[in-house]
């Protein structure tokens, strides 16, 4: 089994610009969605807050727009790519969010 790490992107709403309803709704969608891929979620992982880029030659960069991540164990990319179908991250469809699906590799021996 590999590990995957999925990247969560797009302008989403942070909770503390959301209702107290609409944020205990919004974590019961996502609870639900635990539940259904079970132990294929690792690392339920975390949002993101401030961010910024370093480069090679010092100048300035946009970050990413990443809003959170998660660990998810699978027997291929398919797989996860499966699983994140039916994740209420990106139920809106309306191409603003996303989710990118990165496969951990081994970090060879030195």
């Amino acid at each position: 089994m590999a590990r995957y790490m999925v990247f969560y992107t797009g302008p989403a709403t942070a909770p503390e610009n959301m209702t107290e309803d609409a944020v205990k709704t919004e974590m019961g969608l996502w609870g639900k969605w635990m539940e259904d891929i079970g132990s294929a979620l690792v690392d339920m992982g975390a949002p993101t807050g401030q961010s910024a880029v370093v480069t090679d030659d010092g100048s300035d960069g946009e970050p990413l727009q990443i809003t959170g991540y998660s660990i998810i164990e699978a027997d291929d990319i398919d797989t996860v790519k499966g699983l994140m179908a039916a994740h209420p991250f990106i139920r809106e469809a309306n191409g603003d969010l996303s989710i990118s699906v990165h496969e951990l590799l081994s970090v060879p021996e030195m």
